[in-house]
């Protein structure tokens, strides 16, 4: 549930974290804003393929709301589709 495909990624490689801020729409729960973090500068325009992102989560209620979660974009070396896995919210510690 945390890994998720950026299908028709530009070719590239290597990792990159990034901060998305979740929200809750009708069709799901959608990347509002994508923020490059750290890693590899060749993967810090890959902001507008976040946005794409569709996640198989819940929010508890239709309140509006926003969630703030870490991740790590990785596309291999190989010709393959990036995929980005958010982090479990425990293992962040800092925002650097």
């Amino acid at each position: 549930m945390r890994t998720l495909e950026l299908k028709g990624s530009p070719a590239s490689n290597g990792s990159a974290e990034y901060f998305v801020l979740l929200g809750a729409e009708t069709t799901g729960v959608t990347v509002d804003s994508a923020k490059f973090v750290s890693g590899e500068d060749k993967l810090r325009g890959f902001d507008d393929a976040l946005h794409h992102l569709k996640l198989s989560l819940t929010f508890p209620d239709e309140t509006p709301t926003k969630i703030l979660r870490r991740g790590v974009l990785s596309c291999p070396q190989a010709k393959g589709s990036c995929m980005f896995v958010l982090m479990l919210p425990d293992d962040v510690r800092s925002v650097d």
